[in-house]
């Protein structure tokens, strides 16, 4: 996906994903669709010897519309 974005082919990357919240017991209590959603920004963590952080990958997304399905 993020290959599609690197080698200019946006179209090509557009797609859609849900966005599932959920309460305490794991049940789905609020699902958004995303569409035409592509890739903006991939972050990845710094490497430190020194330190007992944990690994953090971060990435931005675009996407041209939400809907609300639950």
């Amino acid at each position: 996906w993020r290959k599609l974005v690197e080698d200019g082919d946006i179209d090509g990357a557009r797609c859609e994903g849900t966005i599932t919240l959920r309460d305490y017991k794991g049940a789905a209590a609020l699902e958004v669709v995303a569409g035409n959603c592509w890739p903006i920004k991939v972050s990845g963590p710094t490497p430190n010897a020194k330190g007992n952080e944990a690994a953090m990958e971060e990435i931005e997304i675009v996407c041209e519309s939400l809907t609300r399905k639950k």
